[in-house]
Parts: structure tokens; C-alpha cells; sequence
């Protein structure tokens, strides 16, 4: 299985609560053998 997550501002979590979600979503799914890609919003 193949997930894409678009709109991030950026990986890191400093951003807001999104990206903290993003960052924790992506891990787990991860451990769980899915692939994640992020897609993230440059401005």
C-alpha cells in the first residue's frame, strides 16, 4: 500500500499541529510496512 499526504508546510513539527500529525502519522504507517510520501507546500 502506497499513501500520499499533501499540503504540509514541511516535515519538521515545529510548524503547527498539522505538521505534528503528519509526522506522526507517517511513522507509524512506516512501522507498519506502508509507504508514505509527503508532499510539502513551498511558498
Amino acid at each position: 500500500m502506497k499513501i500520499a499526504i499533501i499540503g504540509s508546510r514541511g516535515y519538521s513539527y515545529v510548524y503547527s499541529g498539522y505538521e505534528t500529525f503528519v509526522k506522526e502519522l507517517s511513522e507509524r504507517l512506516e512501522k507498519q510496512n506502508i509507504s508514505v510520501t509527503v508532499m510539502t507546500y513551498i511558498n
